[in-house]
């Protein structure tokens, strides 16, 4: 459902083009669900963790410095190390993994979000300049039914600086001229100075896409229907 409302999203929310097309979209949300797939044998999600363990074990993170942001950064590169396999295994299954950053209570804290969930609506040469995101996907169960709530991200370069803004919908991607409840702590427009690119880190599958285009990654058994099959 959600592949057939992005550019409604885009176009009538926010009011931007975007460079991902309607294609793009539908392909990213077939690799989604067949990563997601548990009903059967899933190679995608196998080879995925395999090579996810090999990279992990061989590599490090570090942070050198005696400062405070040295220190600040560190504390959460290490978080986010936690959760290193987890990452790379999403990379190479889904394609493409977003890391979210975001600030609460003055810490660092980041979401991941699978790139079936992310549009890239501008680019500078290989930077990402404009991008939307849908952020959170919140459920709310009442006495007779129950609603779902989309919380979407959208990022911009404007005069060198970037502008982040919050959008609300339904899950049929009706606008909301209120902000729920949940989330009235999250600043609808926020603006960071000096910035030439979006601030969240995208990590892409490596394996080649057999196009001139590279936009978004490609899962790990791209292209290995048939001998999956066999």
């Amino acid at each position: 459902m959600l592949k057939s409302i992005w550019i409604w999203i885009l176009t009538n929310v926010f009011k931007v083009q975007t460079q991902t097309t309607q294609k793009e979209i539908e392909d990213n949300s077939k690799y989604a669900k067949a990563y997601q797939n548990i009903d059967d044998i899933n190679f995608n999600a196998i080879f995925s963790n395999k090579l996810a363990n090999y990279t992990i074990s061989d590599s490090n993170i570090n942070i050198e410095g005696d400062n405070k942001r040295a220190e600040l950064l560190n504390m959460t590169g290490q978080s986010m190390w936690k959760k290193a396999k987890k990452i790379v295994s999403m990379a190479f299954g889904y394609g493409g993994v977003v890391i979210v950053p975001y600030v609460k209570g003055g810490k660092i804290y980041y979401n991941l979000v699978p790139q079936d969930r992310l549009t890239i609506d501008e680019t500078d040469g290989e930077l990402i300049t404009g991008a939307t995101i849908l952020a959170e996907r919140k459920v709310i169960s009442g006495k007779i039914d129950e609603k779902v709530y989309l919380r979407w991200t959208n990022y911009q370069i404007v005069n060198g600086n970037m502008v982040i803004t919050q959008q609300f919908s339904d899950e049929k991607g009706n606008k909301l001229n209120y902000v729920p409840d949940f989330w009235k702590d999250i600043q609808e427009v926020r603006t960071i100075t000096n910035v030439d690119r979006v601030l969240f880190g995208y990590i892409k599958s490596p394996i080649n896409n057999r196009k001139a285009n590279d936009k978004y990654g490609v899962p790990i058994t791209y292209g290995c229907d048939a001998t999956i099959r066999d």
